[in-house]
């Protein structure tokens, strides 16, 4: 079941196939940690049809765990094994020197009760860039953004806080696609207000 505002739990791989939730580096991730999830076993096929480059890119030998594809999915596993769906791993940014998938952060923003969906983006310029949310409410759960901020204080590392909150009606979007439209996104820091 997929419920507004709540992780998505995929549960468990099928019989034959090993699912791994494995950071930049390929390692392991402890339990209740955002990684990529990577799965091997029965299921792998052995690349993609007349992409060389791309087989090469997602179907990978791993040291450990032998021959896994790279979903480009990340995930969490909870102490049951389970596993729970946090959104697509194209949106990496570096932070204060540690590499973060914004839709992780977006994730942990729509887990707080009243939050719909929510959009993060680095602000200004190196070396002073910050972290910026958006967020989408349900009207009919009027949410507070110091209880979020202090939400995201107990979910998050520091590197992942945002520094900077707004309540929009809307996220941006490109074209017919649909996909979030970052560059879009208003900057909100007090310095481009000023």
């Amino acid at each position: 079941p997929v419920h507004a505002g709540e992780p998505v739990r995929i549960g468990w791989p099928v019989v034959g196939n090993r699912a791994h939730v494995l950071d930049g580096e390929g390692r392991e991730v402890p339990e209740g940690v955002v990684g990529e999830l990577w799965m091997g076993g029965a299921g792998v096929a052995r690349g993609y049809l007349n992409q060389p480059a791309l087989t090469a890119e997602r179907f990978v030998e791993h040291p450990d765990h032998g021959r896994l594809y790279r979903t480009g999915d990340l995930a969490r596993r909870e102490s049951d094994g389970a596993l729970v769906y946090l959104g697509r791993s194209d949106s990496q940014v570096k932070i204060r020197g540690h590499r973060v998938e914004l839709s992780a952060i977006e994730a942990f923003l729509c887990s707080y009760d009243g939050v719909v969906a929510a959009a993060c983006a680095l602000q200004g310029e190196a070396p002073l860039q910050e972290l910026s949310a958006f967020l989408v409410t349900d009207a009919s759960r009027p949410v507070r953004v110091d209880a979020v901020r202090e939400h995201m204080t107990k979910a998050v590392p520091d590197h992942m806080q945002p520094a900077h909150y707004a309540l929009v009606d809307s996220l941006p979007t490109r074209d017919a696609s649909g996909k979030l439209d970052r560059s879009a996104l208003p900057d909100i820091r007090p310095a481009a207000r000023a």
